[in-house]
């Protein structure tokens, strides 16, 4: 697969190519699906996944902490969060007024999650101070493919315009998103400021930062924790994309072999989301016994 091994990360481009190379689908001028099937497929297979590929972020942003305040507001997309640090100061711990000492877990927290709302809530108040969230997200459903309408001309460019096929809108994106652009640079989109414009933090994920013209490809960029996750969205679209077949009546698609192929990409799915639920154990270490002497 074109994905980085590793790097925990696969691109929507990518994905699209390997899935029509797993289904026979690789000559354009007789396409069997449509990218918009193709996408459709990917998007099914992520939802159907569940928690099963997620990606760890650090925020340190979007909680600040304020004398005698117990509920926080924070932004959706941070699903589940794992630990909360803050940052202690003078008067926490004696020593020189201003200098940053270190970070401490917070304890007594929970978190809730409903339609429209997400909340922090602690059981006791904290000094006031800057704090650092770590939190899991559920990989994020891509976009599409795009294009740059606008070049990007300069390397600390903070703001990329797209051109957007079909339907789609920038505005169905969760932050934070990421591009790769010319299959080099990542960015990472940290707000929409108009239908098809951006606001980006260049050279994410590790690259570099480098110009781009118009025209330029723009592909959306799915971060995992896990390299099955290329894998699973292959097989996974692949049987989704097998079942469109069988349902669509003119295609005078063979109908035996298309469900078994089907079938087969299912097993392949279900395969690439087990986890090994067996680890090895230590062996016990047998006390040698001492062989009792008898006196002749």
């Amino acid at each position: 697969m074109a994905e980085i091994l590793g790097a925990g990360f696969s691109t929507l481009t990518d994905l699209v190519s390997q899935i029509r190379t797993a289904v026979g689908d690789t000559v354009s001028a007789n396409r069997k699906w449509s990218d918009d099937q193709i996408y459709l497929a990917i998007k099914n297979s992520l939802a159907q996944a569940g928690n099963n590929f997620f990606t760890l972020h650090k925020d340190s942003t979007n909680l600040v902490l304020a004398v005698g305040t117990l509920s926080y507001t924070l932004p959706g997309y941070m699903q589940r969060v794992r630990v909360i640090r803050r940052e202690r100061r003078q008067p926490d711990i004696q020593i020189d007024t201003g200098t940053t000492l270190d970070y401490e877990d917070l304890s007594g927290w929970k978190q809730y999650r409903m339609p429209g709302s997400n909340l922090i809530v602690f059981d006791r108040g904290w000094p006031a101070g800057n704090t650092e969230i770590f939190y899991e997200r559920d990989v994020a459903i891509p976009l599409v493919d795009c294009t740059l309408s606008a070049a990007i001309s300069s390397t600390t460019a903070t703001s990329m315009t797209l051109s957007i096929p079909g339907t789609y809108s920038i505005y169905e994106i969760d932050f934070p998103s990421y591009f790769q652009i010319n299959n080099a640079e990542i960015v990472q989109v940290t707000a929409v400021t108009a239908p098809a414009t951006a606001t980006i933090s260049r050279g994410a994920l590790g690259t570099t930062a480098a110009t781009a013209s118009s025209g330029a490809a723009v592909a959306p960029v799915l971060v995992e924790n896990d390299d099955r996750l290329g894998m699973y969205i292959v097989n996974s679209a692949a049987a989704y994309l097998n079942m469109l077949m069988l349902q669509s009546a003119n295609r005078g698609s063979d109908v035996a072999g298309n469900l078994t192929a089907m079938r087969e990409f299912q097993m392949l799915a279900k395969d690439a989301l087990r986890k090994k639920s067996v680890r090895p154990q230590p062996r016990r270490i047998q006390p040698e016994r001492r062989r009792s002497q008898r006196a002749f």
